[in-house]
């Protein structure tokens, strides 16, 4: 027995030359398939996080009912007074509701590394919506001007597209935009553009916004604040808080990206365990002959 597992041993240490391109193969193809997955998994899941991390506890979004997302969501401009005027709503120390009617759109722009068109994220704000927002900070350039068709560009947004730094300009709706800023948000808005939500409505010939997001007052909570809307203006409202809204736009994403990741790493697994198999083969092959 001793001599049989002597044997056999010796045979697959003096073959060890001739399989190692063979053994090479297998291994670089597992690995390869484990390197797309956790490559993939690891985008998704810091993608996600930073969406999270956008959403705020003070903050909350109003929408037309129905809508899922901000770019679903259209409220005439009347309405939105009537939103901004819906107890609950924090005032500021001059007396102004603490709330940002917005708007959101997109612009296509080139990629710095291949050169590929994809669409950046573009927020009309106004000037509470700075002011709600602390964590925005201008790192570059100077803020946009209300009136002007004047932007400020995320950081990340500028380091990935090309045409986004300051003193560029970018097109939106056949009209010239100058890019006068760049700033720092820590989360989702650091990739996207922002500029002044009533120069963005009258650019785009817009009569709605998307949405309007507002900081409720101490004690105040989100579904009180909702029966107040309901009563106070004449379209259905949904009300949701920042951070719900986030986690409900990251957990659709790591759905799509779960289902994306595991078709593509079933598709190089199946091809990396036929490339082993036929590899196989062969070696017992050359040992037959």
């Amino acid at each position: 027995m001793i001599s049989q597992i002597l044997a056999v041993t010796m045979m697959n240490l003096r073959s060890m030359p001739d399989r190692i391109g063979s053994s090479l193969v297998i291994v670089i193809g597992t690995a390869g398939v484990v390197g797309v997955l956790l490559s993939v998994l690891a985008m998704t899941n810091g993608l996600a996080d930073m969406i999270t991390n956008t959403g705020s506890g003070e903050r909350v979004l109003v929408l037309r009912e129905g809508a899922t997302f901000e770019g679903a969501s259209f409220i005439p401009l009347n309405e939105t007074q009537l939103v901004l005027t819906t107890p609950g709503i924090a005032r500021s120390a001059e007396g102004k509701p603490r709330a940002s009617v917005e708007v959101v759109t997109s612009v296509n722009q080139h990629r710095r590394r291949d050169n590929s068109t994809v669409g950046v994220a573009v927020r009309g704000v106004d000037e509470t919506g700075l002011q709600i927002r602390p964590d925005i900070s201008l790192v570059a350039g100077r803020m946009f001007q209300p009136g002007l068709r004047e932007v400020i560009v995320g950081d990340l947004a500028s380091q990935e597209f090309k045409g986004l730094e300051v003193g560029d300009q970018l097109t939106m709706r056949n009209l010239d935009w100058d890019v006068v800023g760049t700033f720092t948000s820590g989360d989702s808005l650091e990739s996207g553009i922002i500029t002044h939500a009533t120069t963005m409505m009258a650019a785009f010939e817009q009569t709605n916004a998307n949405s309007v997001v507002v900081v409720l007052e101490d004690g105040v909570t989100v579904d009180a604040f909702e029966a107040s809307l309901t009563d106070n203006t004449t379209l259905l409202m949904d009300v949701i808080d920042e951070e719900r809204y986030y986690e409900r736009a990251a957990g659709n994403l790591s759905d799509l990206m779960f289902v994306v990741t595991n078709v593509v790493a079933a598709i190089m697994a199946a091809g990396a365990l036929f490339g082993a198999l036929n590899t196989m083969y062969t070696a017992v092959s050359a040992r037959g002959v």
